[in-house]
């Protein structure tokens, strides 16, 4: 079974169009995005204006945050991240294994 992991968009961007894994300059993204690499076959990016990238996809900086979304609006964005993207993936996902479980087993050895 293939392996996927989701990793969490940031806050800080690069300034220009850039593939999804390039935009994203938090240390806490690039920490978690290299900790997927190594555990998962497929990573994909959870993006609050978005939904699902690919980590090659090119992405333009955006000011969107879920953090500021109304109750509805995130469960609308769920949604839409859910049926188009996700979904389609779940046939191929061995039990799901989360990152941050991960990152915090890592870092407690």
């Amino acid at each position: 079974m293939t392996r996927i992991a989701f990793v969490a968009c940031s806050k800080t961007k690069a300034k220009e169009v850039m593939p999804a894994a390039a935009l994203y300059t938090s240390p806490l993204f690039k920490k978690s995005l290299l900790a997927a690499l190594d555990l998962a076959d497929k990573v994909y990016i959870l993006s609050a204006e978005h939904g699902l990238l690919d980590l090659g996809e090119p992405v333009s900086p955006y000011d969107t945050t879920l953090k500021t979304m109304r109750r509805d609006e995130r469960l609308a964005w769920g949604t839409r991240t859910s049926v188009r993207r996700v979904r389609p993936l779940c046939s191929t996902m061995s039990p799901i294994r989360t990152v941050a479980r991960s990152l915090k087993a890592t870092s407690s050895s």
